[in-house]
């Protein structure tokens, strides 16, 4: 898994950030914090489960999504996240 997953994940289910410090073994607060404010940026006020959510590396990988109607969230350690809202 990511470690940008697993700290989505771990903040989602503890919205503890020392937490989400000591699974991803952080030595400062300020590297976790950024994985914070990347989870504020990608489900604002919206439930996690509103969305889907999907991590890529590559250019090719990023139009796929683009053309499925995924929107460009953020870059995060050479990962590029991408959502689009669920439709159920």
């Amino acid at each position: 898994m990511h470690a940008c997953c697993k700290a989505l994940q771990e903040y989602h289910r503890t919205k503890d950030i020392l937490h989400v410090k000591y699974v991803l073994g952080h030595k400062t607060l300020r590297a976790t914090q950024r994985y914070v404010e990347l989870y504020e940026n990608v489900y604002g006020d919206l439930k996690p489960q509103d969305y889907i959510v999907k991590i890529v590396r590559t250019s090719e990988e990023a139009k796929q999504l683009l053309k499925v109607g995924f929107e460009f969230i953020n870059e995060i350690d050479g990962e590029y996240l991408y959502r689009k809202p669920r439709i159920d």
